[in-house]
């Protein structure tokens, strides 16, 4: 009798076994990933962040419209490392020390229109226009609306980069240490609406006159370091501080945005002020 419940219990078990490797056979065929490495977050949305993954998985389903890679170890990104995620809208890959985007890395991203590259260490990304356009291919032009790029190492940015971005609506450019800015390297951002240039340093932390940013859209608002909140705070577009801090704009500055800008400019203005003050 002792021998027979052995048995059955141990035949019970194998069951169970068996149920539970095929529920999660089941799971890889209809993810496209183990449980193990990513998980589910939502139709459509798949959470593979801090996986310690050096690169990206090539098993993502071909649905996901949002992709979390946040905080693993990717440190440069792979030709056509998306290709086959035609319907990824959203993309996140901050706090991830990527140094380098590999030309086609966003290849097949044909509706892109958030893309999160904050704290890594991009360098040059911004600085050359033809690698710029083998990494943002033509359809992530078209489509891309919010890129975030703060808190990487970026020091120049030239013309045929940001300005191929037409869909644009929404740029950081926060804590990086950025020394140059060419001539038209904000012209055909016509949707900007908000352009975030906290500088890496509070001695750099104002934009410096020379930035074209009468290239900007003039409902574009710039928002920057409250230290820059002053009268010699340059006045070519319309200004604020930083909206995440609670120094509000100098009496004296905001004076001079009034005086300097056009009726329009000075209606967008005071509504960024009380959208910034709330």
């Amino acid at each position: 009798t002792t021998t027979t419940t052995t048995t059955t219990t141990t035949r019970t078990t194998t069951t169970v076994t068996s149920t539970s490797s095929s529920t999660t056979t089941t799971m890889v065929t209809t993810t496209g990933v183990t449980a193990s490495v990513c998980s589910g977050c939502g139709l459509g949305c798949l959470d593979c962040s801090s996986r310690s993954l050096a690169t990206v998985p090539g098993d993502v389903p071909t649905s996901t419209t949002q992709l979390y890679l946040t905080s693993n170890r990717l440190s440069t990104l792979a030709r056509g490392s998306f290709s086959a995620l035609s319907a990824l809208a959203y993309l996140y890959l901050d706090s991830n020390g990527l140094a380098s985007l590999a030309g086609g890395a966003f290849n097949g991203l044909t509706t892109l229109i958030y893309l999160d590259l904050r704290t890594n260490r991009l360098s040059e990304v911004l600085a050359n226009a033809t690698a710029f356009g083998l990494v943002f291919t033509a359809p992530v032009q078209r489509s891309l609306q919010q890129l975030f790029l703060s808190s990487n190492q970026i020091t120049t940015i030239v013309s045929g980069t940001l300005s191929t971005l037409t869909a644009l609506t929404y740029l950081s450019l926060n804590s990086n240490p950025i020394e140059v800015v060419g001539s038209g390297a904000f012209s055909g951002l016509a949707l900007l609406g908000s352009l975030f240039v906290v500088a890496v340093k509070a001695a750099e932390s104002c934009i410096p006159l020379e930035w074209p940013l009468s290239e900007l859209p003039a409902t574009a608002v710039v928002f920057y370091s409250p230290s820059c909140c002053t009268a010699s705070a340059p006045v070519s577009t319309v200004q604020r501080c930083d909206p995440a801090t609670t120094i509000a704009v100098s009496t004296s500055a905001t004076t001079r945005a009034t005086t300097t800008t056009s009726t329009t400019r000075t209606s967008t203005s005071t509504t960024s002020t009380s959208t910034s003050t709330s």
